[in-house]
């Protein structure tokens, strides 16, 4: 292990790595293990009951789809606490993000009704009031052009039949919104060049990125 690995686990660390659809999540939270010994929290869509239903029948299956991101955010917070009782950890979606950004995008393209929105609001607070606040959340971003790309091209969980442009423009402009009132430091890469499916080399320098932003973070706590 690296000096520097030795220095980003002096304490238990919790990122957290968000964004769009696409947008380089997992890939990067796997070279952060990878690079740091950090142990991963990954979010497994192809066990999501509603999802596939969601894309076909929106109006249909937007609520329960909501519903079943929030319950596994309580469910993640479980092992997020027994991982940081003895390492660092590194999860690759915020549990803020569901209701947040997800939450709103349904509503607003209608698909779920102000009452339904209310109970996805107060599950929401309830999560975020026992949560463990991550101590940097990293936001990946690019361009819905680029984004609705990358999905057509892995082609998951019903994805590609189901998002359009239009789709993918809204969730973006939400995301810039979200992320910008999120409460822990953040971090913005933009992989709209550093195409993580593309080239190593952006993978390598968005984890050096990370490790720069905990190691400057760590300084400004031992001066402060």
């Amino acid at each position: 292990m690296t000096s520097d690995s030795t220095v980003l686990l002096s304490s238990n660390t919790y990122v957290a790595v968000c964004g769009p659809l696409a947008s380089g999540k997992t890939t990067l939270a796997n070279a952060l293990a990878q690079r740091y010994g950090w142990n991963t929290i990954l979010e497994d869509l192809s066990t999501h009951p509603y999802l596939a239903a969601y894309y076909a029948d929106k109006k249909r299956w937007a609520f329960h789809t909501v519903i079943e991101f929030i319950t596994r955010g309580f469910q993640s917070q479980e092992r997020v606490r027994e991982l940081l009782s003895d390492t660092c950890v590194c999860q690759d979606w915020y549990v803020g993000e569901h209701v947040g950004v997800y939450g709103r995008l349904v509503h607003d393209e209608g698909t779920i009704d102000h009452r339904e929105l209310t109970t996805c609001w107060a599950l929401h607070e309830a999560l975020m009031s026992v949560a463990v606040r991550p101590d940097l959340v990293v936001y990946l971003s690019a361009t819905p052009s680029t984004l609705l790309r990358r999905t057509k091209k892995r082609a998951r969980g019903g994805e590609a039949e189901g998002i359009t442009i239009e789709y993918v423009e809204r969730l973006v402009g939400i995301y810039q919104e979200w992320v910008s009132g999120v409460g822990p430091p953040i971090l913005e890469i933009d992989t709209e060049a550093a195409d993580f499916a593309r080239t190593t080399a952006g993978v390598r320098d968005s984890v050096e990125l990370v490790g720069a932003k905990l190691r400057a973070m760590r300084m400004s706590d031992a001066g402060a």
